[in-house]
């Protein structure tokens, strides 16, 4: 399954290395959702996601849960957020079906 969006064509092992990253972006976004238990905006965990790990931008977060939320691991709910410049924010929370994941990061 290829988890990087290459939209700039890359090839090989940077390919195979791009991949990586985001496989491991996305365990790390599902066990933040799994630590913490509730419903959460993607600047929710983007902010505890770089209190742990090298800090990544708000579009690799909004990433990871939009590969997550295909998989059925997160579910987007109808509840929102007003966030950062007065604007709603969906909120997402693990699908239980998940909650036991092998590959926890945290």
């Amino acid at each position: 399954m290829n988890l990087f969006h290459n939209t700039t064509g890359e090839l090989g092992q940077i390919l195979k290395e791009y991949n990586e990253i985001n496989g491991n972006q996305n365990r790390r976004v599902m066990d933040i959702f799994l630590k913490k238990g509730e419903a959460m905006t993607p600047m929710e965990v983007m902010n505890e996601y770089n209190s742990m790990f090298k800090k990544v931008p708000l579009t690799s977060i909004r990433r990871a849960m939009t590969d997550l939320t295909k998989e059925g691991r997160l579910i987007k709910t109808d509840k929102t957020k007003i966030e950062a410049l007065g604007k709603r924010n969906f909120m997402w929370v693990a699908n239980s079906n998940f909650k036991n994941s092998k590959n926890s990061l945290i």
